[in-house]
């Protein structure tokens, strides 16, 4: 007999579930047809599926005192999914029911947090693919003037490449006339250095004559002395005269007083008187001629004199006119080796200029083709704008049906609560959950959403609440959101990055690293580049001036490994880390103090609420105000998790352990 029960239990349990799976086919094919009542369906499927578990224990159901079964179909038709944890008491069909409802609401919290992704996703779309068709049209404005503008441009080219030859031909000569003044430059230089060679020559020429100037200057000189003696001569000679004539005279006058026998006397005085006159008429016209040699003399020196500077002045002249002639023998090698560089350059020129020129053509070509490509890019930009268009309505329209589908979706009533995707967000999750089923008897389910949608859900009360959002990080969301939902403060301090270090490292600060790295072994274990603790790695050492480091970039397994390899060896090292994490439970590290505050202000979990949650529910919005998580606690639940545990049931012995304090 027990037998044959447990027989019909077991055909039935397989007729429900053929049942189920056949429903849930048809779900899935209507969908596919109908999605716009996507949403519909489901719901009505899942009514056919509890009815369908109703009526297969319809045995069991109709002999229970109690109709927790019909309160829970009631509520999932109502939409009331709050409630359902409370009509647990007893019972397989009430306990199978209570447990589809949980997956059902948790399914639908699913739904409505990809739903809520989307819609914002939808909206930010719209505004880029707006401003991507703004920029579109702006793009093909631009392009239609470019195009316009190549044309002329290829005008333009045009005109250049005859002027480009106008000057090609212009160059030409003026090589050639380059070419005669290159000629003209050597033939003066030749000149040059003729006259130059003939100043030397009439230098030594007059060199000569200076010389020939001095040496009768010294025989005039040599002359004018003689004079001046035989003058002397003269002068003793008319003495002598005189003197004779004195004599003559005192002879007369003896010989008159001899008589007769002083006439010879006489006749010889006589005669010496006349002897004496004509010694002195003779000195008299010597010293006449003398004055005149002299006179002569003194009118050579002159003469002499007058040439001697005329030849003085002519030498300094001839040495202005060497110094002029080597001035322009040095200006004329400096312009003929300036006559080099610009035939040089006029070479140069005229190989650029034919270059240019064939350049000049190409570019023509070119902008002509350009100018094409410009028209057949604006049709393009415009087909674009067109596609942009459509797109953007179509984004609309899909918008607007998740919008349709979160409505759908809002109706059903249990405590909403957004979260984000990290561990130990999802860890305060089901904390919460567990603690508002036990202590309020309600029904939670997270609706996972990135941040951004986390303060947009909370201000529109569209979820109740969150303990996610970091702050002061999530800053600027806090100040747009301001106004529009309640901050009950933080919920989890404490929350941190920055370079990490084992307590056992002697230095406690970013600056003490200088001098260290070869404790270091000249590493930093960091998180990839692409993330924020990465990039940050990198600005620390640049911001406080720190060289000799080379930082490791990898997974944060790789990185966690040479932690505990390092640990275990009792080495120094530093990595970039952050909290809530298990490391902190497993090690005892400790932060570099960053003055700087290159890794930014210590963070904590804040609590927001929707506003209104006070009035709807006191019960429920002191809980939430009351909720604190102990940093210990939540890096002792993440090294749990990470070694296997499930996030609920490390939240049940978060719990627990709360339970056995008090």
């Amino acid at each position: 007999m027990l037998r044959g029960v447990r027989i019909m239990k077991a055909r039935r349990l397989t007729f429900i579930s053929l049942v189920c799976i056949i429903l849930n086919l048809i779900f899935f094919s209507l969908i596919r047809t109908y999605q716009d009542l996507s949403l519909l369906i489901f719901v009505v499927t899942q009514l056919l599926i509890v009815i369908t578990i109703v009526v297969g224990y319809g045995t069991s159901f109709r002999h229970n005192k109690t109709d927790n079964g019909l309160k829970v179909i009631d509520d999932l038709i109502n939409g009331n999914l709050a409630n359902a944890e409370r009509t647990i008491n007893e019972g397989e069909l009430e306990r199978k029911l209570a447990e589809y409802l949980s997956d059902i609401r948790r399914v639908i919290s699913e739904i409505y947090g990809v739903a809520r992704i989307a819609s914002s996703t939808g909206i930010y779309l719209t505004k880029d693919i707006n401003n991507i068709s703004q920029a579109t049209d702006n793009i093909a404005s631009t392009v239609n003037y470019m195009a316009q503008g190549n044309s002329e441009v290829a005008n333009s080219v045009v005109k250049a490449s005859e002027n480009m030859t106008k000057i090609y031909h212009y160059v030409a000569g003026l090589k050639d006339q380059i070419d005669l003044i290159n000629e003209s430059s050597k033939t003066t230089m030749h000149t040059v250095d003729e006259g130059n060679n003939a100043l030397k020559i009439q230098g030594q020429t007059l060199i000569e004559t200076i010389e020939s100037f001095k040496k009768a200057g010294s025989v005039i000189s040599d002359l004018k002395k003689m004079a001046f003696e035989i003058n002397s001569i003269v002068d003793t000679i008319s003495n002598i005269s005189s003197q004779i004539n004195l004599l003559a005279l005192n002879a007369a006058i003896e010989a008159a007083r001899a008589g007769e026998a002083g006439r010879g006397f006489t006749v010889v005085a006589s005669e010496v008187k006349k002897l004496a006159e004509e010694s002195n008429s003779a000195a008299t016209k010597v010293r006449g001629l003398i004055q005149n040699v002299t006179i002569g003399i003194d009118k050579s020196v002159e003469v002499i004199n007058i040439n001697n500077i005329a030849v003085t002045e002519q030498e300094i002249h001839l040495k202005n006119t060497e110094s002029a002639f080597e001035n322009i023998n040095t200006a004329m090698n400096t312009v003929e080796g300036e006559i080099h560089e610009i035939f040089a350059k006029i070479n140069e020129l005229t190989v650029f200029t034919e270059s240019v020129s064939t350049d000049i053509e190409s570019i023509s070509s070119v902008c002509e083709e350009s100018a094409a490509s410009s028209e057949e890019i604006s049709a393009t930009m415009l087909d674009n704008a067109n596609s942009m268009g459509n797109i953007t309505e179509r984004f609309s329209e899909l918008t607007k049906k998740i919008e349709v589908i979160s409505d759908q979706l809002e109706k059903y009533k249990y405590v909403k609560i957004a979260y984000n995707e990290y561990l130990e967000s999802n860890f305060q999750l089901e904390v919460l959950k567990e603690m508002i089923k036990q202590k309020l008897g309600l029904a939670a389910e997270g609706i996972l959403v990135n941040n951004q949608e986390i303060f947009r859900m909370v201000a529109e009360g569209k979820a109740d609440f969150s303990t996610a959002p970091m702050l002061p990080s999530c800053e600027g969301l806090e100040i747009e959101y301001r106004g529009r939902l309640e901050n009950l403060g933080s919920n989890l301090d404490g929350c941190k990055l920055g370079l990490i270090v084992p307590s056992y490292v002697e230095i406690n600060s970013i600056s003490e690293m200088k001098g260290s790295a070869p404790r270091f072994k000249n590493k930093i274990y960091s998180l990839q580049r692409r993330t924020n603790l990465g990039r940050m790695a990198g600005e620390a050492l640049e911001s406080y001036e720190i060289y000799g480091y080379t930082i490791e970039y990898d997974e944060e397994n790789i990185m966690l490994e040479a932690l505990h390899k390092a640990i275990a060896k009792k080495e120094w090292i530093i990595i970039t880390g952050w909290q809530p994490h298990y490391m902190f439970s497993v090690y005892d590290l400790k932060y570099l103090q960053d003055p700087k505050k290159v890794f930014g202000s210590e963070d904590h979990c804040a609590t927001l609420v929707k506003q209104g949650l006070k009035e709807e529910n006191m019960e429920l919005y002191q809980l939430i105000k009351d909720f604190k998580l102990d940093m210990t606690a939540v890096n002792k639940a993440l090294w749990e998790i990470n070694k296997g545990t499930s996030i609920k049931d490390a939240a049940q012995s978060y719990l627990n352990s709360l339970t056995k304090k008090d």
